[in-house]
C-alpha cells in the first residue's frame, strides 16, 4: 500500500507562462519532502506547461510527487479546483496559485502544526504584493472555525484556499468544492462551507504565501455589471441560504451579521468600479444595511453616509446624477 502524501497542494493553470517558473521553484524548493502536487491544466492557451515541464526536469525527487492534468476543455478556476481536489491524495490540501510563490518552510510549519494540534484546518498570515511593495497582512480568526464564521462581520479574515491548510477527508467526505460555474469568489464559498464543517482550527502567526496583486482590477465598468450577474450575485445567493440554515440549526441568529456584511461588502463594488452601478447597488440586497452599524471595518462616516443613501433614493441619485459629475466625493 502506497504511503498516503503529508501534503497535497493544487494549482490551476491558465495564462500563467511569465510567473509559473517562480511559483514552481517556490513550491518544489518546500522543506517538507513527503508532497504531493497536483497541477490542473485548464487548457491554457500559452507556454505554462511546457515552462512547468523544464522546471520539474531540475528537480528528479518531485517528478514522482507531480501530477499534470490535462483537462479536455477550458471549465474557468472553480473546475480546475474542484479536479484537483478531488484527485489529492494528501493527508491535508492546499492551493497555490501559479502567479504567486511561497516561502519553502510553508507546508512543513502547517503540517506540524496540524499534527501537533490535531486540527482540522490550520491558517496563517500572508503578504500581500503589489506594484513591487510587500505588505505584512495579519489574518484574525475565532478559537473554532465555527466561532470565526459568527464573528466574521466584526474581525472578517481573508478567506482564501492559498493560505489555508485543510483535512483532505472533511473536504472529500462533505463534498466541499467550489459552487459549480462560479469562478470569482469560490474561495470564500469554499472557505465557509469547510468551517462551518470542521471541529478544530489552529492558526500560525506567520507568513509564508506572497499574493501578488497584479494590473487589472474586477471593478472595472465593462467587467463588473457581467460579473455579478454571473458569479458574485450566484455565489451569495448561495452563501446566504447556507448562512440562514446555520442559523437555523442553532434556533437563532448567529449568522445574520456576518450574511448582510457578505452582501454588504460584495455589493459594494458596484460602487468602486469606474463607472458606478448605483442603482442596481440601491436595490440589491437592501436589508444588509440594517447590520451596518455592527461592521467594524466601515468608518462611521461611511456608515452614516451609506444608510442614508439606502434610505433615502433621491439622495443617492443626486450624488451620483449631480456631485460625482462635478467632481464631490463624499464616499
Amino acid at each position: 500500500m502506497m504511503k498516503k502524501p503529508k501534503v497535497s497542494v493544487i494549482i490551476a493553470v491558465y495564462g500563467v507562462g511569465p510567473y509559473i517558473e517562480k511559483c514552481a521553484r517556490s513550491l518544489f524548493d518546500q522543506t517538507l519532502d513527503d508532497v504531493e502536487f497536483v497541477f490542473v491544466n485548464d487548457c491554457t492557451p500559452d507556454d505554462s506547461i511546457t515552462v512547468l515541464e523544464k522546471v520539474l526536469k531540475d528537480y528528479p525527487d518531485r517528478q514522482a510527487q507531480t501530477k499534470i492534468i490535462n483537462l479536455e476543455a477550458n471549465g474557468g478556476v472553480e473546475n480546475a479546483r474542484t479536479t484537483g481536489m478531488k484527485a489529492a491524495t494528501g493527508e491535508y490540501m492546499i492551493h497555490c496559485d501559479p502567479d504567486d510563490h511561497v516561502d519553502t518552510d510553508c507546508y512543513a510549519t502547517l503540517y506540524d502544526e496540524a499534527r501537533k494540534t490535531a486540527s482540522d484546518i490550520v491558517v496563517c498570515d500572508y503578504y500581500r504584493e503589489t506594484a513591487g511593495r510587500q505588505e505584512y497582512v495579519t489574518q484574525h480568526y475565532g478559537q473554532t472555525p465555527r466561532e470565526s464564521i459568527q464573528d466574521f462581520y466584526k474581525v472578517p479574515f481573508f478567506p482564501s484556499l492559498w493560505d489555508t491548510l485543510i483535512r483532505t477527508s472533511l473536504i472529500q467526505s462533505n463534498q466541499i468544492y467550489p459552487y459549480p460555474g462560479i469562478n470569482t469568489g469560490e474561495d470564500l464559498n469554499v472557505i465557509f462551507r469547510a468551517f462551518l464543517k470542521a471541529d478544530t482550527l489552529a492558526y500560525v502567526n506567520k507568513a509564508f504565501y506572497h499574493y501578488v496583486q497584479r494590473p487589472g482590477s474586477l471593478t472595472r465598468s465593462k467587467d463588473i455589471k457581467t460579473l455579478w450577474d454571473n458569479n458574485i450575485a450566484r455565489n451569495i445567493i448561495n452563501l446566504s441560504q447556507l448562512l440562514d440554515y446555520q442559523s437555523q440549526l442553532g434556533g437563532g441568529k448567529k449568522y445574520e451579521h456576518t450574511k448582510h456584511y457578505l452582501q454588504y461588502s460584495k455589493k459594494l463594488m458596484l460602487l468602486q468600479c469606474e463607472s458606478p452601478h448605483w442603482q442596481l447597488w440601491y436595490h440589491e440586497y437592501k436589508e444588509c444595511v440594517d447590520s451596518l452599524p455592527y461592521f467594524h471595518g466601515f468608518s462611521s462616516k461611511h456608515k452614516f453616509i451609506m444608510r442614508l443613501f439606502a434610505k433615502h433614493y433621491s439622495l443617492l441619485a443626486f450624488y451620483y446624477k449631480v456631485m460625482r459629475p462635478l467632481g464631490i466625493k463624499v464616499i
